[in-house]
């Protein structure tokens, strides 16, 4: 496991992770010293040795055996000036992009680390910060954080070393310049350190102000509905101005000791120079310093203003980010952080947990609450447990808990012989699953939302030839210097063996049966059709075309679609969409370049179309600006319903003015573009401005022929013509199978129906369920109904298949019957796996093994309600044959929930114990119904026909009915039941059935709770489990036998 990437001190970050680094900064910055040394000198022997030479020096001055006059000198020394320049300036050069690389390099480490971080934290620590906090801190302040990072060591040196130079080159020059040079040091490291600690204490105020900030304006967002419902925006705007006036005082004083360390700075800069030309000034005149040698040392002196000022804004940057990462620390590096896999991490593979789940002694606190207290109980996993209770019972903490989400202040919880506290973050992500009502979509697609919980590392990594190899080596040292995650992210990451399947083949059909589970087929359906077609030759798609429009004509909805033709107006087609009569294919002819195409707008005036287009989209215009001028700019209506887009507004209002002032003439062509957008915009059945005739759907008819018959070669592949005979790939899949528009709005939902019967004649359905998992569903889900968003969380965890599933009231936005429906066949789906439920009192529980009930972070009930009973009995275990065993089978069995206990004993006292052998037949079909018969141990098969014809209809297990349809329609019976099993069942015979159903009110309700759910299973497709058949499932019969 990894230990925390961020230690305590900056300098301890920097040193861990940059050492060597800085190290050869420091050394090449040490190189820089000599050279600058030389700097300082050449200018002096410049003006001594070449402008100003002692008497006698020339002619006659030798240079490696050869004479140079004076000129000569002075032009080589001004040469090696030159090439001084160059050298300092070039590895000055190398220095700063150096200390630039590294500073951007440790600055990605930083926000890898802090990112990391925010994996780790324990989900308590979300409770007490902000996600706007922890955004603004990852990124705004992480930056110069990062950046000083880079040099933090190298520009002392460097500011130090130069100083150090500048300062030894004066006093070698004169001591006395030297002390001047030097005087006002020390008085400025006594003042400026102290204004700037004051600085430092204003700046952990503004940071921590400036959170407070970003945690406001996030709350507001988030609760801007309760903002508007309770009239609070007073309230919360003063809540803003009080904490803008804090931090405005704040950065005042802050301005204000800036400015006076400026001035200070500035002030004792401008005093030594004063000092210079005084003293130096009379040694000069009294000859004891040359004249070159003042002029030296003044520059000199001007090479240690900036290294000095630097230094001290160093130190004051250095307090700056000490105080920064410090806040950093504190609020990325809480206690009782999470562990997380190693990257390198090889685990694979299948995981399962099994055995007793034992929870022993579990408390949870959180700060002086008490969450969970004391709380103890077992469950059988595989198995099925509902946990209920009112809100803040513990239940939800409890279910966190169990699958080491929340880790608790004391007691522990086992699966079998395996502590959940100790167990890996892989065994955790592999062996369960939890979904809660506010389990996150992420941005993607829905299919990427339903795979994500097999993306635990890449299982296949993608082969790179030539350029990619070496892009991708290059991409690898970059991740591995910055200390990032060198792991390649267009690896295969779908690991297939983790859930038992061997290839995507296997996966698409899991995810297939676990749309329809959770009840998203319709909606994936929609999505999909609403998608662009991914093969425009495709043939099945003309064909469902095809059976479209019969079923239209034959179910009387021919007039709800508005079908393409070459020489109608299509009026709920754009009218851009009826001058093509086809779709763009770039933007070469879409609606923002129409208008401003010269083929385009030679067509329009052969028809004289350009000018009265103009003018319905001036128009428009006006329209649409004024329907829409007293909503706020950041309206988000402005975008989605209106035809100028917000930031054009500002744009058409200018126009609309030059037209006002001068006309249309006064428009340049691109104004004039942007008006005809709008009408190209238009589709007349849609935007009823009552500005598009009939007369000027003719003229656009007649332009659309000269638009085909003299569109240039050029143009020919920028657009898509319809076709009857055709896919248009430039429409969604739904226009294609119209191949029109919906004319009556108040149909579509027939009309989608219809859609779907046609899409499935035509073996579609799998295409188009394609589509729509690849279709986006927006930030966090914002594309999909909260409704959606919570069925697509749990089919997440049910495509993973864990060991054990944890739902914590993850579907409370659908109604009970669509939850009941959806737990039914959650079950039936885990078979064999483990489901722990949490759910409110009163809640769905019949088909649970045990149920525990909450109060005040306790458990208070815990019952165990017979389910585990009939697994044994399926599994052929013994249950004995006594009359106890029988009603508690019964009393347990779904079929007649609700029936008093009384009840049960009289079946299970006056029926008849029968046993069969497997293959036996218990009843045939056509045998008279004498009497119906519950199921207490084995599995009987239910089906029709004989022979070669026999279709086994359902499969029953222990608690099931079956015969009853005999016994009610005083018919024979329907079918054969055979033994699959061993079976031994319970035989009730006709009149005390009959008596049951006369004198016993719940029986009857619960004979017909049994017969309604069956005749609800034979008109909607089973939702599967498995691709085998399922002890329960009943196939094409409201009743058996």
């Amino acid at each position: 496991m990894e230990a925390t990437a961020i230690p305590g001190s900056i300098f301890a970050y920097i040193w861990r992770y940059s050492r060597k680094q800085q190290l050869v900064l420091v050394i090449g910055t040490l190189l820089y010293m000599p050279l600058l040394y030389a700097f300082f000198e050449l200018p002096k022997m410049i003006i001594n040795g070449a402008l100003q030479p002692p008497a006698g020096t020339f002619p006659g001055k030798v240079l490696w055996g050869m004479p140079v006059s004076q000129v000569d000198y002075l032009i080589l020394l001004c040469m090696a000036l030159l090439g001084l320049m160059l050298v300092t300036a070039g590895l000055r050069y190398a220095l700063s992009v150096q200390k630039g690389v590294l500073g951007e390099i440790m600055l990605r480490r930083l926000r890898y680390d802090l990112f990391t971080q925010v994996l780790r934290f324990p989900l308590q620590h979300f409770r007490r910060i902000s996600a706007g906090e922890v955004v603004t801190m990852a990124t705004a302040e992480a930056e110069p954080l990062g950046r000083y990072m880079g040099v933090a060591v190298a520009n002392p040196v460097l500011q130090a070393g130069t100083l150090v130079t500048a300062m030894t080159f004066l006093f070698v020059q004169d001591w006395i310049l030297g002390l001047a040079a030097i005087a006002l040091f020390p008085l400025q490291a006594a003042v400026v350190p102290k204004l700037q600690h004051r600085m430092n204490d204003e700046s952990r105020r503004r940071l921590a102000n400036v959170r407070l900030l970003a945690g406001h304006i996030s709350e507001s967002i988030s609760g801007v509905r309760e903002i508007h419902s309770h009239d609070t925006s007073i309230f919360e705007r003063a809540r803003a101005s009080n904490r803008l006036g804090v931090l405005f005082r704040i950065r005042r004083r802050l301005y204000k000791l800036g400015n006076a360390i400026i001035f200070l700075n500035s002030f004792f800069t401008q005093l030594t120079p004063f000092l210079f030309y005084l003293i130096g000034g009379y040694l000069v005149i009294m000859g004891d310093l040359t004249l070159g040698a003042l002029v030296a040392v003044i520059g000199a002196y001007r090479e240690t203003v900036q290294p000095w000022n630097e230094l001290l804004e160093n130190y004051q940057q250095l307090e700056d980010s000490r105080v920064k990462y410090a806040a950093l620390v504190e609020n990325f590096v809480p206690s009782g952080q999470r562990r997380l896999p190693e990257s390198e991490s090889a685990q694979g593979g299948t995981l399962t947990l099994e055995g007793t789940m034992a929870v022993a002694g579990v408390a949870l606190t959180e700060g002086d609450t008490r969450l969970l207290d004391g709380v103890s109980l077992t469950a059988a996993m595989p198995g099925t447990l509902a946990i209920v209770g009112p809100a803040g019972s513990g239940k939800a903490e409890l279910a966190q808990v169990l699958c080491g989400l929340l880790q608790p202040t004391a007691g522990t919880v086992r699966v079998g012989d395996r502590d959940v506290g100790g167990l890996t973050p892989e065994e955790i992500g592999y062996c369960f699953g939890y979904v809660d009502q506010d389990s996150h979509v992420f941005s993607g697609t829905w299919r990427d939302n339903l795979l994500y919980g097999l993306q635990h590392r890449p299982v296949r990594l993608p082969r790179y030839d030539g350029a990619k190899a070496r892009e991708r080596e290059s991409w690898v040292r970059e991740a591995l210097a910055a200390g990032n995650a060198p792991i390649d992210l267009e690896a295969d990451w779908t690991d297939y063996e983790s859930v038992g399947l061997a290839d995507r083949a296997g996966l698409d059909r899991r995810i297939a049966a676990v749309v329809r589970l959770v009840g998203l087929e319709a909606d994936l359906m929609s999505t999909g059709l609403r998608s662009l077609p991914a093969a425009p030759d495709n043939a099945a798609l003309l064909q469902a075309r095809r059976l479209l429009h019969e079923k239209l004509k034959q179910s009387g909805h021919g007039g709800s679609v508005e079908v393409f033709a070459e020489d109608r107006f299509t009026a709920n087609a754009t009218l851009g969409e009826n001058l093509l009569f086809g779709r763009p294919t770039d933007e070469t002819l879409d609606i923002h370049h129409l208008g401003s195409n010269p083929f385009v707008l030679d067509v329009l005036s052969r028809h004289d179309l350009l000018d009265p287009l103009v003018e319905i989209g001036r128009q428009t215009a006006e329209a649409v600006l004024d329907m829409f001028r007293d909503l706020p700019a950041d309206d988000e209506r402005l975008e989605r319903l209106s035809l100028i887009p917000r930031a054009d507004r500002p744009r058409f209002q200018a126009i609309l003015m030059r037209m006002h002032s001068g006309g249309a003439a006064k428009l340049h062509a691109g104004e004039r573009a942007m008006l005809l957008s709008l009408v190209f915009a238009q589709a007349p059945a849609h935007q009823r401005f009552g500005l598009i005739d009939e007369a000027l759907c003719e003229k656009i008819v007649a332009a659309r022929k000269t638009f085909r018959e003299r569109l240039p070669d050029a143009l020919r592949s920028k657009v898509e013509f319809f076709a009857a005979d055709r896919v248009c790939g430039g429409i969604t899949v739904q226009c294609n199978l119209l191949f029109g528009r919906v004319a009556k709005t108040q149909d579509r939902a027939a009309l989608d129906e219809i859609m779907h019967e046609a899409v499935a004649a035509a073996g579609l359905s799998e295409d188009v369920m394609a589509l729509g998992l690849a279709s986006p569903v927006g930030t966090a889900g914002s594309r999909l109904s909260p409704a959606q968003r919570q069925k697509l969380a749990l089919a997440r965890c049910l495509v993973k298949r864990p060991s054990i599933l944890i739902v914590n009231e993850a579907l409370n936005a659908l109604d009970p019957e669509e939850r009941k429906d959806i737990l039914d066949r959650t079950i039936d789906y885990l078979g064999g796996r483990g489901l722990v439920w949490v759910d409110r009192e009163g809640g769905d529980i019949r088909r649970f093994d045990q149920v525990v009930t909450m109060r005040a972070g306790r458990v208070v009930k815990s019952e165990q309600r017979g389910h585990a009973a009939f697994a044994a009995a399926r599994e052929g275990a013994p249950q004995g044959e006594t009359i106890d065993a029988a009603m508690r089978i019964l009393l347990a069995a779904p079929v007649l929930e609700g029936v008093d206990p009384s009840t049960a004993k009289i079946l299970a006292y006056a029926g008849d114990q029968q046993r069969f052998r497997a293959g036996e037949a218990v009843v045939r079909a056509g045998d008279p119904g004498e009497s119906c018969f519950f199921v207490l141990q084995g599995v009987a098969e239910v089906s029709v026909g004989s022979g070669g014809g026999r279709t086994v209809i359902a499969e029953l297990g222990p608690g099931e009915v079956v015969g009853e349809t005999a016994l009610l329609l005083d018919s024979p019976r329907t079918a054969t039941v055979t033994a699959a099993t061993e079976l031994r069942i319970l035989s009730l015979p006709r009149d005390l059935f009959h008596d049951l159903l006369r004198k016993d009110d719940k029986f009857g309700l619960a004979m017909m709770r049994t017969l309604a759910r069956r005749l609800v299973e034979t008109t909607k497709p089973r939702d599967g489990a498995s691709p085998g058949r399922q002890l329960g499932q009943r196939k094409g019969v409201a009743g058996h036998g």
